[in-house]
Protein backbone atom coordinates (compact mmCIF):
# COMPACT_ATOMS: atom_id res chain seq x y z
CA UNK A 1 0.00 0.00 0.00
CA UNK A 2 1.39 3.63 -0.88
CA UNK A 3 0.28 7.20 0.62
CA UNK A 4 0.99 9.80 -2.18
CA UNK A 5 1.99 13.13 -0.44
CA UNK A 6 1.42 16.45 -1.64
CA UNK A 7 3.02 19.40 -0.20
CA UNK A 8 2.05 22.68 -0.32
CA UNK A 9 3.51 26.12 0.87
CA UNK A 10 0.68 28.70 0.16
CA UNK A 11 1.04 32.52 0.32
CA UNK A 12 -2.00 33.98 2.34
CA UNK A 13 -2.78 36.48 -0.67
CA UNK A 14 -4.60 33.15 -2.45
CA UNK A 15 -4.89 30.76 0.63
CA UNK A 16 -8.66 31.22 0.85
CA UNK A 17 -9.11 30.37 -2.76
CA UNK A 18 -6.86 28.11 -2.91
CA UNK A 19 -8.21 26.02 -0.13
CA UNK A 20 -11.38 26.30 -1.65
CA UNK A 21 -10.25 25.12 -4.57
CA UNK A 22 -8.97 22.03 -3.24
CA UNK A 23 -12.03 21.28 -1.29
CA UNK A 24 -14.25 21.68 -3.97
CA UNK A 25 -12.92 20.64 -7.01
CA UNK A 26 -9.23 19.28 -6.96
CA UNK A 27 -9.78 16.78 -4.30
CA UNK A 28 -13.46 15.44 -5.80
CA UNK A 29 -11.95 15.32 -9.15
CA UNK A 30 -8.73 13.02 -8.06
CA UNK A 31 -11.08 10.95 -5.90
CA UNK A 32 -13.57 10.34 -9.20
CA UNK A 33 -10.84 8.80 -10.94
CA UNK A 34 -10.93 5.38 -8.22
CA UNK A 35 -7.65 5.20 -7.93
CA UNK A 36 -7.32 6.00 -4.51
CA UNK A 37 -9.24 4.63 -1.68
CA UNK A 38 -8.99 7.37 1.03
CA UNK A 39 -7.54 10.90 1.37
CA UNK A 40 -5.99 13.24 3.61
CA UNK A 41 -6.10 17.01 4.03
CA UNK A 42 -3.77 18.13 6.65
CA UNK A 43 -2.27 21.53 8.14
CA UNK A 44 1.25 21.55 9.09
CA UNK A 45 1.68 23.12 12.67
CA UNK A 46 4.77 24.42 13.81
CA UNK A 47 5.40 27.21 11.25
CA UNK A 48 6.82 30.38 12.09
CA UNK A 49 6.27 32.02 8.68
CA UNK A 50 3.47 34.64 8.42
CA UNK A 51 2.96 35.24 5.10
CA UNK A 52 2.22 31.52 3.51
CA UNK A 53 0.36 28.45 5.44
CA UNK A 54 1.95 24.94 4.54
CA UNK A 55 0.04 21.63 4.22
CA UNK A 56 -0.09 18.59 2.97
CA UNK A 57 -2.60 16.42 0.78
CA UNK A 58 -2.55 12.57 0.44
CA UNK A 59 -4.23 9.76 -0.83
CA UNK A 60 -3.90 6.14 -0.55
CA UNK A 61 -3.42 3.86 -3.13
CA UNK A 62 -3.51 -0.26 -3.39
CA UNK A 63 -0.58 -1.23 -5.01
CA UNK A 64 2.33 0.32 -7.45
CA UNK A 65 0.39 0.07 -10.45
CA UNK A 66 -2.44 2.03 -9.29
CA UNK A 67 0.30 4.56 -8.24
CA UNK A 68 1.54 4.37 -12.05
CA UNK A 69 -1.75 4.75 -13.57
CA UNK A 70 -2.37 7.97 -11.68
CA UNK A 71 1.35 9.44 -12.38
CA UNK A 72 1.42 8.53 -15.93
CA UNK A 73 -2.44 9.40 -17.04
CA UNK A 74 -3.59 12.77 -14.44
CA UNK A 75 -0.72 13.87 -12.19
CA UNK A 76 0.53 16.81 -15.00
CA UNK A 77 -3.27 17.81 -15.71
CA UNK A 78 -3.82 18.68 -11.32
CA UNK A 79 -0.52 20.16 -11.68
CA UNK A 80 -1.13 22.22 -14.86
CA UNK A 81 -4.76 23.51 -12.94
CA UNK A 82 -3.00 24.07 -10.15
CA UNK A 83 -0.21 26.92 -11.81
CA UNK A 84 -3.13 28.48 -13.99
CA UNK A 85 -5.17 29.06 -11.12
CA UNK A 86 -2.16 30.37 -8.43
CA UNK A 87 1.21 30.23 -9.98
CA UNK A 88 3.97 30.70 -7.93
CA UNK A 89 1.79 32.05 -5.06
CA UNK A 90 1.98 28.24 -4.70
CA UNK A 91 4.60 25.89 -4.47
CA UNK A 92 4.20 22.23 -4.05
CA UNK A 93 6.74 19.27 -4.13
CA UNK A 94 5.48 15.43 -3.90
CA UNK A 95 6.90 12.30 -2.21
CA UNK A 96 5.56 8.91 -2.29
CA UNK A 97 5.31 6.63 0.78
CA UNK A 98 5.36 2.97 1.07
CA UNK A 99 3.26 1.96 3.97
CA UNK A 100 5.11 -1.18 5.77
CA UNK A 101 2.76 -1.08 8.94
CA UNK A 102 -0.52 0.60 9.76
CA UNK A 103 -2.35 0.28 13.10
Amino acid sequence: MYLYNITYRVENTVFDAWKSWVLEKNIPSIMSLGLFSSFRFCALLGEENVDAQTYALQFKCESWETFLQYRDGNMATFFEQQMSLFGEDVLTFSSLLEIHLEG
